[in-house]
């Protein structure tokens, strides 16, 4: 023990560091939380509207907040290599995926849907 410093100085110094600790730590949680769910999902954005129109220029969106995934949507015959690539609501994309000849890719994360 150092001179002069009591047991009870000692403990006093240990709980303020404890302290210390623990406010960086709440507030590192606090700001990882912030960033992580502050940031908009971003989807790959083209239409092509029909079989011979050629490629479309593929862009980056950022999806508004109400729309919470990404979908690629090709369409059935006689609209063979007609696509959609945007941002979507997941539930609507999931109920177009049950629609008949319709091949529907559903995703959440930043440019899935390419």
């Amino acid at each position: 023990m150092l001179h002069g410093t009591s047991t009870q100085q000692i403990a006093q110094v240990q709980m303020t560091t404890d302290r210390t600790k623990m406010k960086v730590f709440a507030f590192a949680l606090l700001l990882l939380v912030a960033v992580t769910y502050g940031e908009a999902l971003q989807c790959i954005n083209c239409v092509r509207e029909a079989p011979d129109s050629g490629d479309c220029v593929e862009t980056v969106e950022t999806c508004p907040p109400e729309l919470d995934g990404c979908a690629k949507i090709t369409y059935p015959a006689p609209f063979e290599n007609t696509f959609h690539k945007a941002c979507f609501l997941m539930k609507e994309c999931f109920n177009l995926g049950l629609t008949q000849g319709v091949k529907v890719t559903c995703c959440n994360w930043d440019s899935c849907n390419k």
